[in-house]
Formats: C-alpha cells, sequence, structure tokens
C-alpha cells in the first residue's frame, strides 16, 4: 500500500506524479474542505471494471479512486491486486457517494515509493487517458462497467513532466 502516514501537509502532484503519485502526505477518505471523514453517515458504495492491458510488464496493479485529477490527496479507496491476469477484474468498496477520478498502474518497482514513472510503469485512467473522465458514486447502486485500458511505458506521456 502507499504509505499515508506522515504528517506533511500536501501539494499539488505534478504530472509525473498523478497516476498513483507518492501523494504521502494526506490521510485517506479526507474532506479537503474540513478534514472530516467523506461522507459521514452516508452509505459507502462500490465501484467495479475490468482492466485491460496487452504488455508484459510484471507488478502489481493498483486502483484508486482519487477526489480530484490530478490527485491532490490520498485515494478515497483503493485495491492491490499482487499478481494481476488480463482482463484483470477489479472492486473498489466503501466509495462514499461522491464524484472521483478512477487511476490504474501496474507498478513494476513497488521498492520506489509508489510512484507513477511513465517511461516504465503502464498506467491508464477511466476514460480518456489526457482527460480522464470522472464517475459519480450513489450509495444505492454499484458504479458497474467502469473499465480501464493501460497504455504501455513510453517516453512523452502526457505524465511525463
Amino acid at each position: 500500500m502507499i504509505d499515508y502516514l506522515t504528517s506533511k501537509p500536501c501539494v499539488a502532484a505534478t504530472a509525473a506524479t498523478a497516476l498513483l503519485a507518492g501523494l504521502a502526505a494526506c490521510a485517506p477518505g479526507s474532506s479537503t474542505e474540513t478534514g472530516e471523514p467523506r461522507g459521514a453517515g452516508e452509505r459507502a458504495g462500490t465501484l467495479t471494471g475490468v482492466i485491460e492491458y496487452q504488455g508484459h510488464e510484471p507488478g502489481p496493479l493498483r486502483v484508486a479512486a482519487f477526489s480530484s485529477f490530478p490527485p491532490r490527496r490520498a485515494p478515497i479507496a483503493e485495491i492491490v491486486i499482487e499478481d494481476p491476469v488480463f482482463p484483470q477484474t477489479y472492486r473498489l468498496d466503501g466509495v462514499p457517494p461522491g464524484r472521483y477520478f478512477v487511476l490504474a498502474v501496474v507498478d513494476t518497482d513497488p521498492g520506489d515509493g509508489d510512484r507513477y514513472r511513465p517511461r516504465v510503469d503502464p498506467g491508464g485512467t477511466f476514460g480518456p487517458y489526457r482527460s480522464p473522465a470522472s464517475v459519480t458514486i450513489d450509495s444505492a447502486r454499484p458504479a458497474n462497467g467502469v473499465d480501464i485500458q493501460l497504455v504501455a511505458p513510453a517516453a512523452g506521456s502526457p505524465w511525463d513532466r
């Protein structure tokens, strides 16, 4: 898992860290305005989908929901699939009602601080890679079909800055 236990203040993510960044400074699930848990008192929802990838880079698959894009805080919900087999299904539970951006990355070097490195890590978003779409979570029904196509690592990625 990503280390979110430091007490350093959050800073805006650079594009290179946007997908599952070293955003280790904030508590997961906190409101950006109040510090209170999101959706306090509301029933949490579920996101499900399939991650597609044609490449062969090994590593854990990280799928996370963020309240902003690019991410500025820790993910609201996250799952790590240690040995993904593509197409790989996923399910994020415990997502408070709201609007989120869903991002995924194969972390080819888990020892590098869980940062997205587009030159070596396959990554993707729900919606277009350069302009992700948001997903609205409603506690009354799950958000199904939140599918992501991973992009092979390459120099010149929009996140490579």
